[in-house]
C-alpha cells in the first residue's frame, strides 16, 4: 500500500524508458515520491507536443540548445520548465524553481526544485541536455 496515495503508482521504467520486470516475470511498480519523480522526469524529457492526448505535456529543449546564452533566454527557458512543473497536480503551486548551471553551444544544465503536495522539503533534480548526442537526462539529487 502506498504511503502517499496522492502521489500515485505507475510502472517503473529504466533509464531508457523500458519496463522493469522482477524475478517472477511481473512488471515492477513504483509508488509515492519515486512515482512523482519519474513522472516529472518524463514530463521534462518528452518533446512538447509528442504526447498525443496532451498537447501541453513536454518541453522543447532542443530549440533552446541552439539559442544564445543570454539572461532573457535563460529566464524564458526556466519559465517553461516552471510552467511544466505547475501543470503537475502533485506539485505544490509556487514551490517550483529552476536555475541554469551550464549553458554552452552544445549543452544546457539546470537545477530544478519543487515540493510535492505531501512534503515539507523540496525535491531536487538536475537536467542535462546535450546536442552532441541528442540526449536529455534528468537525475534526482539528495534533498535538503
Amino acid at each position: 500500500m502506498a504511503d502517499n496515495p496522492g502521489l500515485g503508482t505507475d510502472l517503473k521504467l529504466d533509464s531508457s524508458g523500458n519496463f522493469i520486470i522482477d524475478g517472477t516475470g511481473d512488471l515492477t511498480l513504483i509508488e509515492d515520491e519515486a512515482c512523482l519523480l519519474q513522472g516529472v522526469q518524463h514530463r521534462l524529457i518528452t518533446p512538447l507536443g509528442n504526447l498525443f492526448y496532451d498537447a501541453l505535456f513536454g518541453l522543447d529543449i532542443f530549440a533552446y540548445l541552439h539559442g544564445d546564452d543570454s539572461e532573457l533566454t535563460r529566464f524564458e527557458f526556466c519559465e517553461l520548465v516552471r510552467e511544466q512543473l505547475r501543470l503537475e497536480p502533485r506539485i505544490r503551486q509556487g514551490s517550483e524553481s529552476c536555475d541554469v548551471v551550464d549553458w554552452t553551444d552544445s549543452e544546457i544544465g539546470l537545477k530544478i526544485s519543487f515540493t510535492h503536495i505531501e512534503a515539507t522539503t523540496p525535491s531536487n533534480l538536475i537536467l542535462n541536455a546535450n546536442l552532441t548526442d541528442m540526449s536529455v537526462v534528468v537525475k534526482g539529487v539528495e534533498n535538503g
